[in-house]
């Protein structure tokens, strides 16, 4: 009986330390996003995609946020569909990290560098990752959709492709963690050699960003990691038969790391 308030006691905390967090980003991001928007150059696609960025992810901890707050964490319609809208932001940030950073390197320019040209692939290459990700979003949602879940006999062949198991691990699981580190080591190396800035007093704000900028991506990375960790954590310690079953210890392990990312991201 004691183990058993203990852990309910465990859940309780850990959940209003979620919540508090996740509140917390959600607010922070959105000030960030509206700052970087009403104070900058709104006409500048590198503006735009950050403040768009920070929104985004302030989107993604929104759902985060009505996910802690439901009665109770099972997928039931409407927490699959808050599920669905977390996962746009969670596939769509990193690129967007990436391509923020690909702008303040400026690699719109030098079209005819070599090096820059290789660059502008690796980009195009991510890009298509992207839609290949955002396919896979919409054939895992499909079944859970109302209307569209007529649609389910039709993709079973697709669904069942990205889901075969790599590892042990969904095809689609894998190919996610590998395009989440693709675009922050991208985002590393543009920050590595950026091209020569033509703005006034461009190279010293660089200098000075770029500490930040490192540091962020090398979280992000860390954010990767530890999201790695726990999906395969919870591939291999959770599935019975063909099913995932979570059991009250499972949340509350589950539940630590999400409080872990959710600091990391607050950083």
């Amino acid at each position: 009986m004691d183990a058993v308030e203990s852990l309910i006691s465990q859940g309780y905390l850990l959940s209003w330390a979620l919540i508090a967090v996740s509140l917390f980003n959600t607010i922070l991001l959105l000030w960030l996003g509206l700052t970087l928007w009403l104070n900058a150059d709104q006409r500048d696609l590198g503006i735009v995609l950050a403040s768009g960025g920070f929104m985004l992810g302030s989107l993604f901890f929104i759902s985060h946020s009505a996910l802690m707050l439901s009665d109770e964490l099972t997928l039931s319609r409407s927490n699959t569909l808050w599920l669905a809208i977390g996962m746009v932001p969670v596939l769509a940030l990193p690129y967007l990290w990436y391509v923020v950073l690909f702008w303040f390197a400026d690699y719109w320019s030098n079209e005819a560098d070599g090096l820059y040209q290789r660059r502008r692939f690796l980009l195009l290459m991510t890009s298509g990752i992207l839609i290949i990700g955002f396919f896979c979003l919409v054939l895992l949602g499909i079944p859970y959709s109302g209307p569209l879940a007529a649609l389910t006999p039709f993709i079973r062949p697709l669904l069942n492709a990205i889901k075969t198991p790599l590892f042990g691990i969904p095809l689609v699981a894998v190919g996610y963690l590998f395009y989440l580190l693709l675009c922050v080591s991208l985002s590393l190396d543009a920050l590595r050699q950026p091209a020569m800035s033509g703005r006034m007093m461009g190279e010293v704000a660089r200098r000075r960003a770029r500490p930040w900028l490192v540091t962020a991506s090398l979280l992000l990375l860390l954010v990767g990691i530890l999201v790695a960790v726990v999906v395969l954590w919870t591939i291999t310690n959770t599935k019975v038969g063909d099913y995932y079953v979570l059991e009250a210890q499972d949340y509350i392990t589950i539940g630590r790391f999400d409080l872990v990312v959710s600091v990391l991201i607050a950083a």
